[in-house]
């Protein structure tokens, strides 16, 4: 599980925090998933989880085996 800024492009995010403002970049939603898939994990599930804040997170499984 790991979370990341929404969208589906390359961008930067800013939001708020326990009244700290922050600011952090995201590669996208697609290119995460695309990452996941290259290497062999599957989307298990997705959710924008703090509406209205660009803020995902996603759920992934290893389905693929790298051992020879």
């Amino acid at each position: 599980m790991f979370t990341c800024g929404g969208g589906y492009r390359q961008s930067e995010v800013s939001g708020t925090f326990q009244g700290q403002d922050f600011e952090y970049s995201t590669l996208g939603v697609n290119a995460f998933l695309k990452i996941l898939a290259e290497h062999q994990c599957t989307c298990l599930h997705l959710e924008y989880d703090q509406y209205p804040e660009n803020h995902v997170y996603i759920i992934a499984q290893k389905t693929g085996s790298t051992l020879s």
